[in-house]
């Protein structure tokens, strides 16, 4: 049998294929531990897709020796790989851009959760592969259960080791086809004996560390359990897409449903005693109306009681929203989780209000098809001893004590409403018919029971039927009735009121319940909007506290671990609703055991506050929430939701750490580029000047006769000048330091620019012998406020770009102006000009604008330029001139300089 699907679903599903079109498939061949055979299967399959027509190639195989696997390679072609010197140590990785270069059909990558070496384009192996993927290149890759992120603090739990490389969840989960390779663990020991998995040395020291036998059982039992449960959520989507409402009664599923009342402890024993004679899953199922919400505190704690049980006796505790048809919803969610079972409390209703009103149970059956229905006994032989203690105690007249205030205000109005229909009704006796008098009162009784509820409005029927008796029905004033036509219209008017007074309130009660799933989810909407906008853990904080403490009405605070520890501390945020004092050591309990304690939980009830744990080992919080009466506690619909707030505030966090790990590796690598850039140029630039220094000194150290005194002079100039060239490069690495580092202050005073400019010239006169200087500056001197130490290296290194690119006999030109609020100044030559390539990384740090061309200088000079003058609050750029050669132009921002004396000796 087949329903219409749920165009929700479907769109979902449409997004989804739409996402993957054009994208490759990824298989992975899943393992419990090494050696089970993993790549030796993916091997087998490569040949067979091989032997189709179709392109395989081998992008990594690690083959460990193993000569059967390295059998399996004859036939299969490379991707080259690529070599990585690490220090000392020469190493091979995977060469992504050859991969994607060559497009095959399909690569195979083995050991996803490698880590690559760092001059790779990605630091885990699982990017490269989705980058493969991405450009629809299809994978086959290899994974044991131990690295899936999820899982790892269980296998660490289990072997006593921590695994380091992991792959994050949704790689595997979004993965097309997962197949298990299985091995029993005493044939893998066998194999690991023979040295078919390592050689003997290091098998005898796997098998006394993770190779032991129990582990290799637990792990064993750990990927079965993941790939059913893979297998499990791939039928129930795809019987959601083909909208198949048979069950499919693969692997048993046992279905619990618990009413508000006392009957709920007993069938969730039952449930629990049913599901381990069958060994399956079992799910408690709470049905979530508007009455749930008006429930007596005492009934409320209660009920939080019964979800407290079902989670510790290992169900999976569910509320459902209850809709028109309480049955409908049951079994619809039944079938969406393939449910077999199904176990319901007998019904309360009997007799003829069965008969009439019908049951939920009796719906069930009749529409439960294939799924089994087990109808347990609500009845114990000390029932009524248990009822009679429950009213000694206290429950029964709390309940009546806490709806006593609102029901004579109800009853009062539903006879108000009576009394006002009748008004009218004698208003318009002889008027209008009676039957039109009628309609009078069932708009009474309508609005009764839209304003006032069931009760009262079945009241307003019985009264309005005895007024209009009484009233308008003759003889009048007498509950006799002459024509018995009038009992017929009597007993109408009560069927009638009674049968509307049920639907509005059954529809009266929908509309509430939509009112407060809308305003839930208007509230998560609020909030996740929120969050996305946050970019560190403070603000994602102080967001989650302001809107928890406006929607629970209490006091929140958070605790995280001390990094590298397990230590709990309280994340200080200053915002409005923060909790202050909460209880660190049993927050320190919540964390370690990762478990609600503390007001309204099993754990130190008695806390004025609830603890919830959130997130996974990497990012775990607990989440404190104090309510403003600690008295009352959280009831089931409002710690649901803090679970739901907890969820999108824990998904926050770990998006801001993956933003900060990935900004973390972002910086390692531009590091590590800079590094190798600094080292590069660096060794070529001392090098050059230090063979010419010990070339020149070892001449100069000999006596040679036949050597002039010319000679001599010209050795030691450029012993002189090589010297300079490293004190020049090792000052600019220096300045660079500062600046990066954020160690320079400025010290501004005012300077006449041509002063600054003189200096810089004087400092570079030697090498201005080739290069002749024409300045265009004003008649009256130009004062500019700058540092100027700094401002003449501003000069000094724009001088030595020129010497240092330009051909002898270049000239170039110095020209300054003001303009309103702003100075201008360009240094401008008539050389090669600057390479398109470049553009504005010409001021970038180790970028050489001709390398070639180069004498000298590592790429420093102008990225410190574009520091001092950014530091001034000014502006760089560079470009080439149409005439030829390049123009740098600084502007700079400058107030009108103070009046200075006149130099009397001018």
């Amino acid at each position: 049998m087949n329903l219409r699907a749920d165009p929700d679903h479907l769109l979902r599903q449409v997004v989804e294929d739409e996402s993957r079109r054009g994208k490759g498939h990824l298989k992975v061949f899943l393992g419990a531990s090494a050696g089970v055979g993993k790549t030796y299967a993916m091997l087998q399959a490569a040949h067979f897709i091989q032997n189709t027509g179709r392109q395989v190639l081998i992008g990594v195989i690690e083959t460990h020796g193993r000569k059967d696997t390295e059998a399996l390679l004859a036939g299969l072609q490379r991707v080259p790989m690529k070599q990585v010197n690490i220090g000392s140590v020469s190493q091979h990785e995977f060469d992504l851009d050859s991969a994607l270069e060559a497009h095959p059909d399909l690569i195979l990558i083995d050991e996803l959760a490698h880590h690559n070496g760092p001059a790779s384009r990605h630091l885990k192996r699982w990017q490269d592969v989705q980058d493969l993927l991405d450009a629809g290149i299809d994978v086959f890759t290899t994974l044991n259960i131990q690295h899936i992120e999820s899982l790892n603090d269980i296998v660490a739990q289990i072997t006593g080791i921590k695994v380091r490389e992991t792959i994050p969840d949704a790689m595997i989960e979004h993965a097309h086809e997962i197949e298990l390779i299985d091995l029993p663990p005493d044939e893998l020991l066998k194999r690991l004996a023979e040295g078919k998995v390592y050689i003997r040395e290091q098998a005898e020291q796997a098998t006394r560390n993770f190779f032991r036998r129990g582990n290799l059982i637990a792990l064993r039992e750990l990927v079965l359990r993941y790939a059913a449960d893979r297998i499990d959520a791939d039928m129930r989507q795809y019987r959601e897409y083909h909208s198949i409402e048979e069950i499919w009664p693969v692997r048993e599923r046992v279905m619990v449903c618990i009413p508000t009342g006392a009957v709920g402890e007993r069938l969730i024993r039952v449930g629990k005693r049913m599901t381990d004679a069958l060994r399956a899953e079992w799910i408690v199922v709470h049905i979530e109306t508007i009455k749930n919400e008006r429930l007596p505190p005492r009934e409320q704690q209660f009920l939080r009681r019964l979800f407290r049980l079902a989670e510790r006796l290992g169900a999976e505790m569910v509320s459902i929203p209850g809709g028109r048809h309480f049955s409908t919803e049951v079994l619809t969610y039944a079938r969406v989780r393939n449910v077999t079972q199904i176990v319901l409390g007998k019904p309360r209703r009997q007799g003829w209000r069965r008969w009439l009103f019908g049951s939920v149970v009796d719906a069930i059956v009749q529409g439960s098809g294939t799924i089994g229905i087990h109808v347990v006994s609500t009845e114990t032989p000390h029932s009524h001893l248990s009822q009679k203690t429950r009213k000694r105690s206290g429950v029964t007249h709390a309940t009546k004590e806490s709806h006593s205030p609102s029901l004579p205000r109800s009853y009062i109005g539903a006879f108000a409403l009576i009394s006002i229909a009748t008004l009218i009704a004698w208003f318009f006796y002889g008027q209008v018919n009676l039957s039109n008098l009628v309609m009078v009162y069932f708009l009474a009784i309508l609005a009764t029971a839209v304003y006032f509820g069931r009760g009262p409005s079945i009241l307003a029927s019985v009264i309005g039927v005895v007024v209009f008796d009484f009233f308008f029905v003759p003889p009048l004033f007498s509950f006799a009735v002459s024509d018995a036509q009038y009992l017929i219209t009597f007993s109408m008017m009560l069927l009638v009121g009674f049968v509307a007074s049920q639907l509005v309130v059954a529809v009266r009660g929908q509309a509430e319940r939509s009112v407060l799933r809308e305003r839930r989810m208007a509230s998560l909407y609020t909030l996740s909007q929120a969050l996305a906008s946050t970019r560190n853990q403070n603000d994602v904080l102080r967001t989650a506290i302001r809107h928890l403490s406006q929607e629970v009405g209490g006091l929140v605070a958070f605790m995280a671990a001390v990094p590298d520890s397990s230590k709990v501390t309280l994340c200080d945020v200053d915002e409005l609703g923060a909790l202050s004092d909460p209880d660190l050591a049993l927050a320190q309990w919540v964390y370690d055991h990762h478990q609600d304690a503390g007001l309204g939980t099993d754990t130190l009830p008695g806390s004025s506050a609830l603890y919830i744990p959130f997130g996974d080992a990497k990012s775990a919080i607990v989440m404190a929430v104090r309510p403003v009466q600690s008295s009352v506690g959280f009831d089931p619909e409002q710690r649901r939701m803090l679970q739901t707030y907890g969820s999108q505030i824990a998904m926050a966090l770990e998006r801001v750490r993956l933003a900060r790990e990935a900004e973390s590796s972002r910086f390692e690598a531009e590091a590590q580029k800079v590094k190798n850039s600094l080292l590069s140029s660096i060794s070529h630039d001392i090098r050059t000047p230090l063979a010419s220094i010990i070339g020149a000194a070892e001449i100069l150290r000999e006596p040679q006769p036949t050597l002039g005194e010319a000679t001599r002079l010209q050795l030691a100039q450029d012993i002189q000048t090589q010297a300079r060239r490293m004190s020049v490069l090792a000052e600019n690495i220096l300045e660079m330091a500062r600046w990066q580092s954020g160690a320079v202050d400025l010290h501004r005073q005012w300077y006449p620019l041509e002063e600054i400019i003189g200096r810089a010239l004087d400092r570079v006169k030697e090498g201005l012998q080739k290069h002749p200087v024409q300045t265009d500056l004003p008649e009256k001197l130009l004062w500019v406020q700058v540092d100027g130490g700094l401002f003449e290296q501003v000069f000094n290194n724009l001088f030595e770009n020129v010497i240092r690119h330009t051909p002898d006999g270049t000239p170039f030109g110095i020209r300054a102006y003001r303009t309103p609020g702003t100075v201008v100044m360009e240094v401008a030559d008539y050389g090669p000009g600057l390479p398109k390539a470049l553009g504005e990384k010409i001021f970038d740090t180790f970028v050489q604008g001709r390398p070639e061309q180069t004498s000298g200088g590592v790429g420093l000079g102008l990225a410190i330029v574009q520091s001092i003058i950014q530091a001034h609050g000014g502006s760089i750029t560079a470009k080439t001139q149409a005439v030829g050669g390049a123009l740098f132009r600084i502007e700079l921002p400058m107030p009108d300089p103070p009046t200075f004396p006149e130099d009397p000796n001018s």
